[in-house]
């Protein structure tokens, strides 16, 4: 029996006693911080404290000596009547307690108002063991009903947000245990929830990428800073694709981290147009690089040729011949500069400037 049946105690027999006691009980009854309820063996109200009264409805103040079935016939149809007399009856018969959680009020007939209840019944027994009745005692548990529904719904429109995303999605405790991934994730990898749950998303990650991946998210959870970084991570097919994954801290009121929100885009083309830019530089700086030294010869050699034709025949050149001489020494001088240019584009491309 619990404290609340306890504290119901055993009428003595004389009448002065009875109603002495009676008020006792009911002083002792109106402590309690629940709502209290005591039916006698043939289910008939007889006790109900004032938290009841304040609680479930003052109504019911004029509803003792009337009978359980009487009582609930006016807030419930006939059937929920007839399964909650049920229960009561197998209490008071065979002594086992029956709970109900979260038990809904707003099933009642003239009160549209929807609150709950966390009730229990139990048998009263008299000094020789005998049945002497039914204590029900209930909670309302009407906010913390209303918070959980509402959190639940924010959850659900979180998660809705979350598997509308183009990119994988995550949430981490504050331990650092994963708890959350989006519906793009489940499909990428072929991981399920509690396959990537805790530390399982390592699975996911390239071996040589754990390292950098291990560091970046310790230093972020020591000083509660974003981080993101470049990974590979495993598709269901066992393909590697490049991602830019970040993540970062969500604070409660006190400034604690209550959360981590990650999602990972994939950069794999990015990452391939990017090396493939890197591969034509490379490549268009190595021809740079040998045209510049292979254009070099013929053009010390055109030069020579000019240089010697102007100091052995210069007295029989005309003017003419002169001029186009000058221009050939013109045209070579840009040509070397261009060669030159084009050999300190591939020195820059190769670190050596």
């Amino acid at each position: 029996m619990s404290d609340v049946g306890r504290a119901v105690i055993e009428m003595p027999e004389s009448e002065d006693s009875l109603r002495g006691e009676a008020q006792r009980s009911r002083s002792g009854l109106d402590r309690i911080s629940i709502a209290v309820l005591i039916f006698d063996c043939d289910l008939v109200l007889r006790q109900i404290n004032r938290c009841a009264l304040e609680g479930i409805g003052a109504h019911l103040e004029h509803a003792i000596g009337r009978s359980l079935h009487a009582i609930l016939a006016d807030r419930y149809d006939s059937e929920t009547c007839a399964s909650l007399v049920a229960h009561f009856e197998r209490t008071l018969r065979t002594g086992v307690a029956y709970r109900q959680r979260e038990w809904s009020l707003g099933k009642k007939k003239k009160d549209p108002e929807d609150r709950f209840i966390d009730w229990e019944i139990q048998q009263l027994q008299r000094p020789d063991g005998s049945p002497d009745g039914v204590l029900l005692s209930a909670t309302d548990v009407t906010n913390q009903v209303l918070v959980r529904r509402e959190l639940e719904q924010v959850s659900k429109r979180y998660q809705a947000f979350a598997d509308g995303l183009p990119q994988l999605a995550y949430t981490v405790q504050p331990d650092g245990g994963l708890d959350y991934v989006n519906r793009l994730w489940r499909s990428y990898t072929g991981l399920d929830l509690e396959r990537t749950r805790g530390s399982g998303w390592r699975a996911a990650i390239h071996p040589d990428d754990l390292p950098p991946t291990d560091a970046g998210w310790d230093r972020a959870r020591a000083i509660g800073c974003p981080f993101e970084l470049e990974q590979r991570i495993r598709a269901f097919d066992g393909a590697y694709r490049w991602h830019l994954t970040r993540c970062w801290p969500v604070r409660g009121e006190n400034g604690d981290i209550v959360q981590w929100i990650g999602t990972c885009t994939d950069i794999h083309h990015k990452r391939a147009h990017e090396e493939a830019i890197r591969q034509a530089n490379s490549e268009l700086q190595q021809f740079a690089y040998v045209a510049s030294h292979d254009l070099q010869e013929p053009l010390r050699m055109v030069t020579g040729y000019l240089s010697l034709l102007q100091r052995r025949c210069s007295a029989s050149l005309d003017e003419a011949a002169k001029e186009y001489v000058g221009f050939a020494f013109d045209g070579a001088t840009r040509m070397q500069k261009l060669i030159l240019h084009l050999l300190d584009f591939a020195r820059v491309g190769q670190g050596s400037l």
